[in-house]
């Protein structure tokens, strides 16, 4: 296909400059083939970059397995946190207001403390802080 595309650009020039071009080609010892006389050249680059990019690859599912890896152990030995319920962070937090100094009005105090008591027990055992609202 290239060889005819160029005998027609040869046969499209004026006579003249068709013997230059072919001169030029003869005394270059080219042909119309060059581009497929480094065939060889280019196949052997293209099987490097081939190379390269299996290891990149490679090297990429590697970090992100490790990555999963990581992640999933994470999840698996994640301690839960100590998230309190309401109760406990109502017993908690009234036990952290000073009585006297609170802003909180008597009656508000007052009903926040009966809901604290109606509360069940925490279940934390023989834990205690000093907090006389739990």
């Amino acid at each position: 296909m290239e060889r005819e595309s160029f005998y027609q650009l040869l046969k499209s020039l004026p006579p003249r400059e068709a013997d230059l071009v072919e001169q030029e080609f003869t005394a270059r010892k080219l042909t119309v083939d060059v581009p497929f006389a480094r065939l060889h050249e280019v196949q052997g680059e293209n099987k490097r970059l081939q190379e390269r990019l299996f290891g990149y690859r490679a090297g990429f599912f590697t970090l992100l397995c490790l990555v999963a890896i990581w992640g999933v152990a994470l999840v698996v030995n994640r301690t839960p946190p100590l998230h309190l319920n309401s109760c406990e962070a109502l017993k908690y937090y009234l036990g952290a207001l000073d009585e006297t100094s609170s802003s909180l009005p008597v009656e508000t105090r007052q009903l926040l403390d009966t809901q604290a008591a109606a509360c069940p027990d925490d279940g934390l055992g023989g834990f205690d802080d000093g907090n006389p609202h739990q």
